[in-house]
């Protein structure tokens, strides 16, 4: 399968499973699609992250100031008082005025190395922003689908204290006229006092689960739908972990990092071999005295080579431990391997216990609907009491509250699916908002060796 495939497709097939795509930031998200879009404009995280990225840009032109000359000017200005012994003394006064310019011209090829990690820098921070964007993107459509799914659960307990309240007023209709027990009509009175229980936590549980979405989102929720399934996943787990391998940010961050400490060890090389430098010096000293000398000026240009013999051990050191990095790092990338594989193939199992999980409740609840129907017609003709109704009847509740989790579970584990695989980003997705671009602030940023100013 490939990639680019099966993003269109998902990206499509998420758009019209939940709704007709209209502006890109409403003042209300509705659908998951306005829910992502939304967190992709205004997630505090996200945006920090982007920065992130925009400060790492400029670790380019500061490698670059390596290959760049420095030139300074100098100036300096002193008196003096010069005491001779078979002369009249006299006052001295100096100006100093040097031009002076350095440029390296070789170090032991420390500078393209240190380019080199320069820009594996860059590559790297652009991983670890991919996975912050999926990261975001997945918190955003979990908090989508836990707002309907609380929202369901409450208004199911809410639609069940209506029943529990009409199954009371006939007990008690029965009772007054002796052909119900007292224990029926405790019975009864329990359920209903359970069940407004059940909605008091039900209304917290939504109100928080609103909380936590207008801080991921950026803001509130009032009438979310529930979206269609995502199609164009992967059709085999095999084909998940190839699709990770190739795509997972972390695991491209995590080799970027091994490349990175490779370039560690050249820099720390290039540290014990010779240097050259073009080295260049004009200087002009004015004299104020009464020698006939008043002025004097010098001009020079040429090679320095510079061998460093012993630098106290340290030098050594240091590379010994740049290679001791890259051994770590080998190993992390081992280790992220693993824990990627081990993500994937969680998310999909997990999403096929979801799905078999509906299916399974979707037959629970039609057979609990007939059992329900059966003992009421029973109860009402005596042969069962009435808490044996109650019963049937909480059944169905909880059936239909799990289904109504089940349901929240298929959508996050397809999400979390796509997330483990690398494709859970805005582009991906083909959500209706305008891309950050990770390379605009690159090209403005690449060769800017002058200026304060940020962009």
């Amino acid at each position: 399968m490939h990639i680019k495939h099966l993003l269109l497709s998902t990206g499509v097939a998420l758009a019209l499973g939940v709704a007709t795509l209209g502006v890109a930031a409403p003042a209300s998200a509705e659908t998951i699609i306005d829910a992502l879009v939304s967190a992709y404009q205004n997630n505090a995280d996200l945006m920090a992250a982007r920065e992130e990225l925009r400060v790492t840009n400029e670790q380019r032109p500061q490698a670059l100031g390596g290959w760049m000359p420095t030139v300074t000017l100098r100036g300096s200005a002193d008196e003096a008082t010069i005491d001779q012994r078979i002369a009249p003394s006299y006052d001295r006064r100096t100006l100093t005025g040097a031009l002076e310019y350095n440029q390296t011209l070789y170090r032991g090829g420390a500078l393209s190395a240190t380019l080199d990690q320069a820009e594996n820098t860059i590559r790297r921070q652009r991983a670890l922003l991919t996975g912050t964007e999926q990261s975001v993107l997945l918190q955003a459509g979990s908090i989508f689908m836990d707002v309907i799914r609380d929202s369901r659960t409450l208004a199911l307990n809410q639609n069940n204290i209506a029943v529990l309240e009409e199954r009371r007023r006939a007990t008690r209709a029965l009772y007054d006229v002796g052909d119900a027990t007292q224990a029926d009509l405790s019975q009864a009175e329990a359920r209903l006092a359970q069940a407004r229980a059940q909605v008091i936590a039900a209304q917290g549980q939504l109100d928080a689960s609103r909380a936590t979405y207008a801080q991921i989102v950026g803001q509130p929720v009032e009438a979310p739908e529930m979206p269609g399934p995502v199609s164009g996943l992967p059709e085999t787990l095999e084909a998940a972990l190839s699709l990770a391998e190739s795509w997972n940010p972390a695991l491209r961050a995590s080799d970027i990092a091994e490349r990175i400490a490779r370039d560690q060890i050249r820099i720390r090389q290039g540290e014990m071999l010779p240097s050259v430098a073009l080295v260049g010096r004009i200087q002009e000293d004015s004299y104020d005295d009464p020698l006939p000398l008043d002025r004097q000026s010098l001009a020079s240009l040429g090679v320095q080579l510079t061998v460093p013999l012993y630098q106290s051990g340290a030098e050594h050191a240091r590379l010994r431990e740049a290679k001791k990095r890259v051994n770590q790092r080998q190993l992390e990338t081992v280790s992220e391997l693993r824990k990627v594989e081990e993500q994937v193939i969680r998310a999909w199992r997990d999403l096929q216990t979801a799905r078999a999980s509906v299916a399974a409740l979707d037959e629970q609840i039609a057979a609990a609907r007939q059992a329900q129907d059966s003992v009421r017609r029973e109860v009402g003709i005596g042969r069962r009491p009435l808490l044996d109704l109650l019963d049937a009847q909480q059944e169905l509740l909880d059936a239909e509250v799990n289904r109504t989790s089940q349901q929240r579970n298929v959508v996050v584990g397809e999400l979390t699916l796509l997330s483990s695989i690398g494709a859970l980003t805005a582009e991906s997705l083909g959500l209706p908002t305008d891309l950050h671009d990770p390379l605009a602030d690159y090209e403005a940023t690449k060769w800017r060796l002058f200026g304060t100013e940020i962009r």
